[in-house]
């Protein structure tokens, strides 16, 4: 209970706060005191539609990946605050916003339909800096995920690139 109990010519409200992200059936027991009488205990009975929160991603470099690197695949990580439903989440969905050319990606799932490898091949020289926009994968709930955020997702494709150590 979030708020006391209000009454008024019969009709008594209560705020009750739930489980973050919860929905389904939820309960809860009360009585009601006044003038020194109290209520025979009674249940309330609720049920709590779900709200489509959006969920919240992130694309980083994988840990390990080397930036320069002149090898391929490039690696990223791409992790989602909740479980996604994985068949959602395909390779059209990734935006190239780098300058190298001609990317092919593939996806990886860890197996928690969270956390995920992105891979990057290009035929072409230049950044690599992958992007999901919003409202393209969704989970169970069909909740739909917030546009991607990263602190480090862009790497230089470069040729010949040597005495370079991982970043992480």
């Amino acid at each position: 209970v979030s708020t006391a109990c209000a009454c008024s010519v019969g009709v008594c409200t209560v705020g009750v706060t739930g489980v973050s992200n919860y929905n389904g059936a939820a309960s809860f027991n009360f009585t009601v005191t006044e003038n020194g009488l109290t209520s025979n205990a009674a249940t309330a009975t609720l049920s709590i539609t779900a709200v489509n929160d959006p969920i919240a991603v992130t694309i980083e470099q994988k840990a390990g990946q080397n930036d320069p690197t002149s090898s391929l695949p490039i690696n990223f990580t791409v992790t989602f605050a909740s479980a996604i439903t994985a068949a959602t989440f395909t390779t059209a969905d990734i935006t190239q916003d780098g300058t190298a050319g001609s990317i092919t990606w593939s996806i990886t799932d860890s197996g928690d339909q969270r956390i995920f490898t992105l891979a990057a091949t290009a035929a072409g020289y230049g950044t690599i800096v992958p992007s999901l926009a919003a409202d393209l994968v969704t989970n169970s709930l069909s909740d739909r995920n917030a546009a991607s955020t990263s602190s480090d997702h862009s790497i230089n494709y470069a040729a010949n690139v040597t005495g370079v150590t991982a970043s992480i």
